[in-house]
């Protein structure tokens, strides 16, 4: 398998490890505020020579064994690609920690890195209401997968956190309400990311005009939405 880039020591992205962050190419959503767009637009030629190949991967991994915990794996969206499975495989079998980021729209493929103990820690997005995921996605049928992959979560062993990036066009404030009522119908608690939107780099070049929510409003909306099931932080 081939990755679009590679971060080779990465102190936030995997809660509490050192890690390795890969990236792969290719996404479903079409996020307007997405940070990552050279990971969602189809690859320049470029891009493409630029790819790393999993098995240059391997051989700095094996050669930072003993400061690099955990590998961390983003996007673009990772599931898209099926041979990510034997990937994830052959890192676990080196001795290191797996993290997951991804959109929840492959909750077959997500149930399957689960029932063989290949992730430890998964970081779904929560991107909006809903109801109002058509401002991200065309496609109808993903909010159906985004509550099964909800559901597998919240049933399953490992850490896990859902992440909402507050871009105020995309996720109002009635919307943090309603996802809110969405993740208590699973009685289970949570750990639930607000993340600053930065309009520096973004997929819509619109959006680099776009207007951030204060960190006063986050704070009190932090505050408004964490009890004893919602564990709600500020990123």
């Amino acid at each position: 398998m081939k990755f679009a880039g590679l971060q080779k020591l990465d102190l936030l992205n995997c809660p509490g490890k050192v890690s390795a962050t890969v990236f792969t190419q290719g996404c479903n959503f079409r996020c307007p505020y997405c940070h990552n767009p050279s990971l969602v637009l189809p690859q320049t030629e470029a891009a493409k020579e630029a790819m790393v190949d999993e098995e240059d991967i391997f051989s700095y991994l094996e050669k930072r064994h003993g400061m690099i915990e955990a590998v961390a794996i983003t996007g673009g969206e990772p599931t898209l690609h099926p041979e990510l499975e034997d990937f994830i495989r052959k890192v676990k079998e080196m001795g290191f920690f797996v993290k997951l980021d991804t959109n929840g729209t492959n909750p077959e493929f997500l149930k399957r890195l689960l029932d063989q103990g290949l992730v430890g820690y998964v970081a779904m997005d929560f991107k909006t209401a809903l109801e109002h995921y058509d401002r991200v996605v065309a496609n109808g049928g993903a909010v159906e997968k985004i509550r099964e992959s909800l559901k597998i979560l919240s049933s399953s062993a490992v850490d896990w956190e859902i992440r909402t990036t507050c871009v105020p066009s995309i996720v109002k404030e009635e919307d943090f309400e309603r996802i809110k009522i969405e993740m208590d119908k699973l009685g289970v608690g949570y750990k639930w990311y607000l993340q600053a939107f930065n309009p520096a780099v973004t997929l819509d070049e619109a959006y680099h005009e776009s207007l951030a929510y204060e960190q006063d409003f986050l704070e009190k909306l932090k505050e408004r939405l964490s009890d004893e099931r919602s564990s709600v932080r500020i990123r």
